[in-house]
């Protein structure tokens, strides 16, 4: 089994896990969203704002885990103003309990180190809180939202 960061190749199956993903959390499917997906994973892959880590085994993805780097102002605790997000953490469940998304998280955590990043965020579904607790993120509940 190998980790390596996301191609474009890896699109059709980066949009099936973040779909899958979604249902697994218990978020109504009330529309297809593979369209959107297609264009995010097209545009965001040639970034340098978004990592995508997939792991695969025998040539099939069986894992991926990304962060998305947000420019905010500076503050005292954040100097340079830059957070990651950790997204699409999503393994097969065939896979699940044999550490691959700390594998692929520990990855995420030092692309951020690399690039000065002290602060991280997420959201937690039921299925990924201990693996993140387990690397030290700890429930905030400054973080609001607003659907409009």
């Amino acid at each position: 089994m190998t980790i390596r960061k996301a191609t474009a190749e890896d699109i059709p199956t980066l949009c099936s896990f973040r779909t899958q993903q979604l249902i697994d959390e218990g978020i109504p499917q009330s529309n297809s969203i593979k369209e959107e997906l297609v264009r995010y994973f097209k545009e965001w892959l040639n970034t340098d704002l978004f990592v995508e880590y997939v792991k695969e085994e025998n040539g099939k993805l069986i894992a991926s885990g990304a962060v998305i780097f947000f420019p905010f102002p500076p503050t005292f605790t954040n100097p340079k103003g830059v957070r990651g997000y950790i997204t699409n953490m999503y393994t097969d469940p065939l896979y699940r309990g044999q550490g691959i998304a700390s594998e692929i998280l520990k990855l995420l955590i030092e692309e951020a180190k690399s690039r000065g990043v002290s602060r991280l965020f997420l959201s937690a579904s039921g299925y990924g809180r201990p693996v993140y607790e387990k690397q030290g993120f700890e429930p905030s509940g400054s973080w609001m939202e607003l659907e409009i």
